[in-house]
């Protein structure tokens, strides 16, 4: 809602590092979308992804420096999310870049019983009053550094076009 220039610039610069992460090209998306970028290998999506510059963990990070705190997402973009991880059987990211370096969580290997669902939004300002909603809190414990994620993951979970014709009715 509030985005500027600035704020843009530093989520192309975000998404392309998740990009060659990948191996994939992105597409930033118009700011008034429900998710920051597209990422694509040929004519293929190969993921979604909203990204995030976060000045803080609320919270704190803990003492191991993963397990304390939490990060937000606006409950529509979780929805968003989370609809095109079920409907299309491929990955939906969430990346945050804090000073520690950039951190991502796949939206569909979260549970449930380990989110909660809060009122939340900026306060720094008067004409921000708009952007208290509901948003989706996450443990930041469930973040993994992204020089990390693809390393532990790998990105086989990408079901092929034959594997997803199969699991078609």
């Amino acid at each position: 809602m509030f985005e500027t220039q600035q704020n843009r610039e530093a989520e192309a610069a975000g998404l392309q590092r998740l990009a060659d992460a990948m191996g994939c090209k992105v597409k930033q998306t118009d700011s008034l979308e429900r998710w920051d970028g597209t990422l694509f290998r040929g004519d293929r999506v190969a993921a979604l992804a909203e990204y995030k510059e976060k000045g803080k963990v609320y919270g704190g990070l803990g003492t191991d420096g993963y397990n304390g705190g939490s990060l937000y997402l606006d409950l529509s973009k979780w929805v968003t999310l989370t609809n095109f991880e079920l409907s299309q059987l491929l990955p939906a990211y969430y990346m945050v870049e804090l000073k520690l370096g950039d951190y991502l969580v796949r939206i569909g290997e979260l549970m449930p019983m380990d989110l909660s669902i809060e009122m939340k939004g900026r306060k720094d300002r008067p004409d921000a009053v708009n952007d208290i909603c509901p948003t989706v809190r996450i443990p930041f414990k469930f973040f993994m550094p992204l020089k990390d994620y693809f390393t532990v993951y790998g990105d086989d979970d990408f079901p092929s076009k034959a594997q997803q014709e199969e699991w078609m009715f």
